[in-house]
């Protein structure tokens, strides 16, 4: 069951639809985010709305009001739990579109269109967290050109659907992306930590997209102490590492037991990983799913 809103009206999932014409479908213009509801109350919600303006102001794309968008996120992930007749969790996401315009590549004449979808969020498998799931790293990523916008949350997000297809053609849950110098980038919807001697390291710099879970990870582990380092992180970190995990607000902190053909410390979710998962569900709101 989804509920939609365009422009803040529900729509029924059928009537959800856009011009062939809408630039979002001819060229990806336009801008997104995804974001979990625990238990019909969406979280952290300004931390992805600013994160989506963002992304707005880099393709230049007017957006509606934070408070117009907030609000119509918390409809949206009510709405499913009237729907469902109990709290749900969700998963919510919020997307602008240029629409449509003068046939141009250029925009022009253009009329933004705003859609929010809340999707029930079932249990996520508990061996998720408590056996981990293997990566691959795929080299030879070209960096990002004059024009790219790999920090931005646009609607071309096709190196994540390749990623995803190489993932399951290779057999492992996720491939992560090393550049020429081979350094660690990122996973294809996900952020990438790595423990190594007691300091909690993650890839940062030009052309990565940094998550808000990445982000209120990082705030999470300085206050309980653990040093952290953000900057280059190496392809030899990623195999010498103690613990290896990714985030994302969906899936939370998910622990990297293998990598390619290498057992990632004893092969387990790490202590760290652990602890760091717990105090993030601590500052979320109850989840429909119970405790994790």
């Amino acid at each position: 069951m989804t509920v939609v809103l365009r422009d803040g009206e529900r729509v029924p999932p059928e009537r959800a639809v856009v011009s062939v014409f809408d630039r979002g479908f001819l060229y990806g213009d336009g801008v997104f985010e995804v974001l979990r509801a625990y238990g019909a109350t969406p979280f952290a919600v300004d931390e992805h709305l600013a994160s989506l303006q963002r992304s707005a102001l880099r393709l230049g794309l007017p957006l509606a009001a934070a408070h117009v968008l907030r609000a119509e996120l918390h409809l949206a992930a009510s709405a499913l739990a009237l729907d469902r007749q109990r709290p749900v969790d969700a998963h919510l996401r919020v997307l602008v579109t240029r629409g449509e315009g003068e046939a141009t590549l250029a925009p022009r004449n253009t009329h933004p269109t705003r859609w929010v979808f809340a999707r029930e969020l079932l249990p996520l498998p508990t061996s998720l967290y408590t056996n981990g799931i293997c990566v691959q790293l795929r080299e030879g990523c070209p960096l990002p050109g004059p024009y790219d916008t790999p920090e931005v949350k646009s609607l071309s997000w096709l190196p994540a659907v390749l990623a995803a297809r190489d993932a399951e053609r290779s057999g492992v849950d996720e491939v992560l992306r090393v550049g020429p110098g081979g350094e660690l980038l990122e996973a294809g919807a996900a952020n990438v930590f790595v423990v190594s001697d007691g300091v909690l390291k993650t890839p940062s710099g030009p052309g990565l997209r940094l998550g808000v879970t990445r982000a209120l990870v990082l705030a999470l582990a300085r206050s309980q102490g653990l040093p952290t380092q953000e900057g280059t992180v190496t392809r030899e970190d990623v195999l010498c590492a103690e613990e290896v995990f990714l985030t994302s607000s969906v899936r939370e902190l998910v622990p990297v037991v293998r990598v390619d053909d290498h057992e990632v410390g004893d092969g387990r979710p790490g202590a760290v990983t652990r602890a760091l998962h717990r105090g993030y569900r601590a500052r979320c709101p109850p989840s429909a799913h119970g405790a994790l």
